[in-house]
């Protein structure tokens, strides 16, 4: 699924990053035996204010060599039956075990590398389940002399953080067949980023304590679902409750059953608080448990402070939406990632921890992303591959699109968001208002510059395509992976942050309003012996019926309008905004 064409090269390389290996092969990189696996002229433009500093010739970096898989097309094939409705397998998930005999690298594979490291003196230890993720420590110089590198020390302009980071790296030829990636080298994958919530709010702060003073702590919250329509529509085009998001999209508020889960992940030390769920619960859900709680869960050095200073926007939102929405049926985790060694990919770690598992969520949700040309090709190829092996494993894998329209600043082509451009998630946007809904303007969306447009998606993509001609032509990848794939209301969210209440908005607040729906559906399928939906986007791409299509606004960026909303799909709200009515009658449920 990998793009290739003479344009796409002209994008990637505008994006600050190109495959350095051209083709009909031949010997690159300065020494006898070696090939340039991968090249960039100059970092991404966040890293381009501070010029790289010479990296300490002693100082540590743990590296990581990720090894061809064992069968990786054929467990593609096992993923799209066990995904695609109506083919025998689906909904046959795979086991832990199963998955693994797919990953697992080849004898000959596991020979190669042994060979390097020995004739080395090196020693690697496995941080994959099934030992195809390789890691060693090692000074810098060992690492620049063993791959033709020249690490440094680059910082990002914008959180003033650090990391060792090379601009080309090469590998000996023997290995070509049997590495896929060293990490980190030229990616520059540093942390996860997120727009702070406090921004897509259309009201201040102190508008929403006047609203809960007001409204909400006279005991009016039961009497919401009694208000006359237009009085709805008035109260939720100002704020975006759990019961105007349930009256929105026909979310049941039921008890389940409780087999289904939902997990939501946190990163650079975003905190989820306990005490301002609480505050939230009795306030927005008084109908619920007021012990209704969500599971801790830390990998990586990952860690939830409870002091109020140390609560997290992000984190709370995330948090307090889930089990706002879902928790009364579904057992909520947070999982908190740390950023424990040099890779700093958080994103490859939680999957390698969960893929560890015997049992794993069915829905894992995350409200955090970053620039696709930061990523590179080779490390995105591998990380979308780790979604995939989640997929099979029966987990919706779902991330928010990002909030920057069609991309941030001066752009010379539209820039977009990874991982939403992997085609093994659900790349959530969002809405603006209550009725009628609209593309809230920050809501990202494109195509990416690395992964082609999967089968299931390409109808509708071509359908957008025609409906706009020539507009835009030359800023984007026309046969990419096309994103978001759904949406639901992004703005006006009211959300407690260390005792105060805070209107947030973003795509960080579709997401888990999605991920609750498709937790709600899980856990009705598996109260009568169903297997949960896992990969969702085969099954989605063919129910356009049961969303409501949004055709007004768009998603502006880059200096210019963005992608207009229209009829059918598009690259501002994917399918639409979900009817959880239309949805459950998809499943199959009576």
């Amino acid at each position: 699924m990998i793009a290739s064409s003479a344009v796409l090269f002209a994008l990637l390389a505008a994006a600050g990053f190109a495959d350095a290996k051209p083709p009909g092969g031949g010997l690159f990189g300065g020494a006898p035996g070696m090939r340039l696996r991968h090249s960039r002229p100059e970092p991404p433009k966040a890293f381009r204010k501070h010029a790289p500093k010479p990296a300490a010739p002693d100082a540590s970096l743990d590296l990581r060599i990720h090894l061809k898989k064992g069968d990786r097309s054929g467990l593609e094939t096992k993923l799209l039956e066990v995904s695609t409705p109506g083919h025998p397998n689906y909904g046959k998930h795979l086991s832990k075990s199963e998955l693994e005999a797919y990953v697992r690298p080849t004898e000959a594979t596991t020979s190669a590398i042994k060979s390097w490291l020995d004739a080395h003196n090196l020693t690697a230890n496995a941080v994959s389940p099934a030992g195809d993720i390789l890691q060693i420590q090692m000074p810098v110089s060992r690492a620049d002399s063993l791959l033709n590198a020249q690490y440094s020390l680059f910082t990002h302009a914008g959180n003033g953080l650090s990391a060792l980071r090379t601009l080309s790296y090469s590998l000996p030829v023997d290995l070509d067949d049997h590495v896929l990636l060293m990490e980190p080298t030229t990616d520059f994958v540093i942390e996860p980023k997120f727009s702070d919530p406090l921004k897509f709010a259309s009201h201040t702060a102190a508008n929403l304590t006047s609203f809960i003073d007001n409204f909400l702590g006279g005991g009016h919250l039961g009497k919401i679902f009694g208000l006359k329509e237009k009085r709805m529509e008035d109260f939720c085009n100002q704020w975006m409750t759990p019961q105007c998001l349930s009256e929105l999209y026909g979310i049941p508020f039921t008890n389940g059953t409780g087999k289904a889960s939902l997990a939501v992940t946190g990163f650079i030390k975003q905190y989820a608080n306990e005490a301002d769920l609480q505050t939230f619960l009795q306030t927005l859900r008084p109908d619920m448990s007021q012990e209704t709680k969500f599971t801790l869960q830390k990998m990586e050095g990952g860690q939830n402070e409870q002091d109020p200073t140390q609560a997290g926007t992000e984190a709370n939102l995330d948090v307090q939406f889930s089990v706002g929405v879902a928790g009364h049926a579904v057992p909520v985790t947070f999982i908190s990632v740390g950023d424990e060694g040099d890779n700093k990919n958080g994103f490859l770690d939680i999957v390698n921890n969960l893929l560890a598992q015997d049992e794993v969520p069915q829905v894992l949700a995350t409200s955090y992303g970053m620039d696709e040309s930061a990523v590179g090709l080779d490390l995105a190829q591998q990380m979308c591959d780790a979604y995939m092996q989640l997929g099979a494993r029966g987990v919706s894998v779902i991330f928010s699109s990002g909030d920057s329209g069609v991309g941030a600043g001066d752009c010379t082509t539209f820039t977009p968001t990874f991982p939403s451009g992997c085609p093994y998630v659900t790349s959530v946007g969002a809405t603006d208002g209550y009725s009628p809904e609209k593309v809230a303007s920050f809501s990202s969306g494109g195509f990416s510059n690395i992964f082609d447009a999967p089968t299931w998606q390409k109808d509708h993509v071509n359908g957008y395509l025609k409906q706009i001609g020539s507009t835009h032509s030359g800023l984007f990848n026309t046969t990419g992976r096309a994103f978001p794939d759904v949406s639901t209301s992004g703005t006006n969210f009211p959300t407690v942050v260390a005792s105060s209440w805070q209107p947030v908005g973003g795509t960080s607040a579709s997401t888990p309003v999605f991920a609750s729906i498709i937790a709600l559906l899980n856990d009705e399928l598996m109260a009568v012996g169903r297997n949960s939906l896992g990969f969702l986007n085969p099954w989605l791409y063919a129910q356009s019926t049961a969303f409501t299509d949004i055709t007004t606004g768009s998603n502006p960026g880059c200096g210019g309008n963005g992608f207009d909303a229209l009829s059918g799909w598009d690259p501002a709200t994917g399918l639409g905004t979900p009817i959880y009515s239309k949805l459950r009658k998809a499943t199959g449920l009576q």
